[in-house]
């Protein structure tokens, strides 16, 4: 499958293990690193909520600068501003402020993956896309057979220093990927114009073209169904990310380093999916995919709600189907929006496809907060009937496309 992967979109692959090796070990105690310094959970998805926020500032900017400094050097300076220096920050934290500046800073993600996007995209022939972004969850799925390191580091060592040594692994790594990935990487024909065309262009020809690429994106009639469930599926991994880690501590009882071998059964079935299952499947049939995907990831949902303390089976079992799910509904996800909007249009398209997404997925963390409050389980029942309710809108989405 690598093999017929060519120019930007091979090398953002190979480089993006750097990445998410360290954020896989790192990300599973961002939230009990937190609980750690007294914040409560209230703060915590206070923060995620800020970073939400921001986002759906940064998301309305990221079209026009990734245009405006092309795709290579849009995602150098974005990447290490937004990953590298809130790693830093996250490394010496000790109260609420320090993790609001960090994540207010990480909020402008939203610049360096469009641009990322666009160099996966661009010079990719549409039949190979959806195997690049299937190679992408590969990528990430290894990273995450690395997260029990996590569990070692805590065993040996408090949890404090643990996280704060991982942050500094984690920049370090992210920090060379970043520069490493430039020297290879290589501005599109497509970026190359861009930049030219948008150094001449006004911010009535700016608003034009954003007016066009809101055309694509609000008068194709499959792309607001599609948008609704990407609401949905992100407000899913925002409380998983933030309050998942915090519901097995407090409520299952686990211990915090047997946390971190979840994720690693989680990763561990993706990578036996990518290798087995999904090269064999039709790309014809994704939508029948991705209901499946959201079936399947509810049934995990429901799985954690009713596991008992310490329930090992019970959990191996949701973390393999909460694999299979996601693994199911992403890379389907993305190859579509992919091949409905030209090259010309792309990164403001994904920057207004963003900005909506993050304008209603953006309260999230708050109101999963104040839900974790009020009963550990109640963010879990809210994302569980979220996802049974996109199975409903992407059947109907496809009876509309085949009338």
């Amino acid at each position: 499958m690598f093999r017929q992967i060519k120019g930007n979109a091979r090398f953002c692959l190979l480089f993006e293990p750097m990445f998410l090796i360290p954020y896989n070990m790192v990300i599973t105690y961002a939230s009990v690193y937190m609980l750690e310094f007294g914040l409560s959970n209230s703060q915590i998805g206070l923060i995620a909520t800020l970073s939400s926020t921001l986002q759906v500032l940064t998301s309305l900017l990221s079209g026009y600068l990734t245009d405006r400094l092309g795709r290579k050097k849009a995602l150098l300076l974005f990447d290490l501003l937004c990953w590298s220096i809130p790693a830093l920050i996250w490394i010496v934290s000790n109260n609420f402020w320090y993790f609001a500046i960090a994540a207010l800073i990480n909020s402008l993600v939203k610049i360096p993956s469009t641009a990322f996007y666009c160099l996966l995209i661009e010079d990719t022939p549409v039949t190979v896309r959806s195997k690049v972004f299937s190679i992408l969850q590969f990528t990430g799925a290894a990273g995450g057979v690395f997260a029990p390191l996590a569990a070692i580091l805590i065993a040996h060592y408090n949890l404090i220093t643990s996280v704060r040594l991982m942050y500094a692994i984690f920049f370090i790594s992210t920090t060379a990927m970043i520069i490493a990935r430039h020297y290879f990487l290589y501005d599109t024909e497509t970026s190359v114009a861009r930049m030219n065309e948008s150094s001449k262009e006004d911010l009535r020809t700016i608003a034009k073209q954003y007016l066009s690429a809101a055309g694509v994106l609000f008068r194709n009639r499959s792309v607001l169904p599609i948008m609704f469930v990407y609401v949905l599926f992100n407000i899913q991994i925002i409380i998983k990310n933030t309050f998942v880690s915090l519901y097995m501590l407090d409520t299952l009882k686990f211990s915090t380093p047997s946390i971190a071998w979840f994720p690693a059964i989680s990763s561990i079935t993706m990578l036996a999916a990518l290798i087995w299952v999904i090269p064999r499947l039709n790309q014809r049939k994704m939508f029948v995919y991705i209901v499946i995907g959201l079936a399947v990831t509810a049934l995990s949902y429901v799985l954690l709600l009713v596991s008992p303390a310490q329930n090992l089976f019970m959990m191996i079992v949701l973390a393999m189907l909460n694999a299979i799910g996601t693994l199911l509904i992403v890379p389907f996800l993305e190859a579509y929006l992919s091949n409905i909007v030209s090259d010309n249009e792309r990164a403001k398209f994904y920057a207004l496809f963003s900005l909506c997404v993050m304008l209603f997925t953006s309260p999230a963390g708050l109101l999963g907060g104040w839900f974790y409050e009020m009963g550990p389980g109640i963010p879990f029942i809210f994302i569980a009937i979220g996802l049974l309710v996109s199975m409903g809108v992407m059947i109907m989405c496809r009876r509309r496309i085949q009338s």
